[in-house]
């Protein structure tokens, strides 16, 4: 990761934003690291909470969010997630990710693949038939230890949305949706934080 160099975009307070192209993708490689009063714990209990997501990340066009197994041994915990996204102006796009979570005491990690197989869950899929399924995409989320209410978030996303997407709508994920998705999670987990 940090043999790659990566292009700074923007830094607004906190939030540093990266990104980078890759071959034969017109859609970069999105980073966005923050430093945050949040608990890794709290981070990890947003990010895995998954049936939360579409009450969270709304403005991202999330409208569906099911977690569709899990398996949990030792401090691996694996899942997997079906989502749709319900996008303004352009066909409604789904896919299903495989989700690792690998926890340490002073570091976590989600790190995440989109699934190439939409005929494994039929059952959802069918009422998206007309929608794009995407299949290519990775990322990962990482959650630093810093101190006890301090953690360094680093959130890495690339997503091939298929098809026709306007120029537009690229680059208001890379600017807007995908920072303010990593805001939206730190928030969610502060507000667990407190509950704790």
């Amino acid at each position: 990761d940090d043999i790659v160099k990566w292009n700074l975009v923007n830094k607004i307070d906190n939030q540093t934003i990266y990104n980078k192209k890759i071959k034969d993708s017109k859609i970069p490689v999105i980073k966005v690291v923050v430093v945050d009063s949040v608990t890794l714990d709290g981070m990890v209990q947003a990010i895995i909470n998954v049936k939360d997501h579409t009450r969270l990340l709304k403005s991202s066009y999330l409208t569906k969010s099911i977690l569709l197994n899990k398996h949990n041994n030792e401090n691996i915990y694996k899942y997997e997630v079906y989502q749709y996204l319900n996008i303004p102006f352009i066909k409604n796009r789904f896919y299903i990710a495989y989700c690792i979570l690998d926890l340490n005491i002073d570091r976590a990690k989600v790190n995440w693949r989109l699934s190439n197989d939409n005929k494994k869950h039929l059952d959802i899929i069918n009422d998206n038939k007309n929608d794009i399924f995407i299949e290519n995409g990775f990322g990962y989320w990482e959650i630093e230890y810093l101190s006890e209410n301090f953690s360094k978030i680093t959130y890495v996303i690339h997503m091939d949305p298929r098809g026709w997407v306007p120029n537009f709508i690229i680059n208001l994920s890379s600017n807007f949706t995908i920072p303010e998705t990593v805001v939206k999670m730190i928030n969610e987990g502060k507000r667990l934080d407190k509950l704790d």
